[in-house]
């Protein structure tokens, strides 16, 4: 957990993610973001686990949750900002398959 005067927080993270076109929605849990590709609609819930590290879970209603894991709040916005970017710049057009390349890198 990021503590501390400049500590990386949530709101940090929304601010962040909307800025870079990502449509983050404060949440009681951390954050949710909603993303869309050519016939699937996601939804991202970040939060904090009982451990202290960060969870992102990804759904579809399609198939089963994708669940990521990172040290810190700043790390799961990288990792967001870097599928983002491959999703622009390769153009893919599925979201799930960008999520899982970025993580496997």
């Amino acid at each position: 957990m990021e503590t501390g005067k400049s500590a990386y927080s949530f709101s940090n993270a929304i601010t962040d993610l909307q800025s870079a076109g990502i449509r983050a929605k404060d949440e009681a849990f951390g954050f949710s973001v909603a993303l869309q590709d050519l016939d699937t609609n996601y939804r991202l819930e970040c939060g904090y686990e009982h451990d202290g590290n960060i969870s992102l879970s990804v759904a579809s209603g399609k198939s089963v949750v994708r669940w990521f894991f990172r040290q810190t709040v700043r790390e799961m916005v990288e990792f967001l900002f870097m599928a983002n970017e491959l999703m622009k710049s390769e153009q893919v057009d599925n979201w799930a398959v960008v999520l899982d390349k970025v993580e496997n890198q």
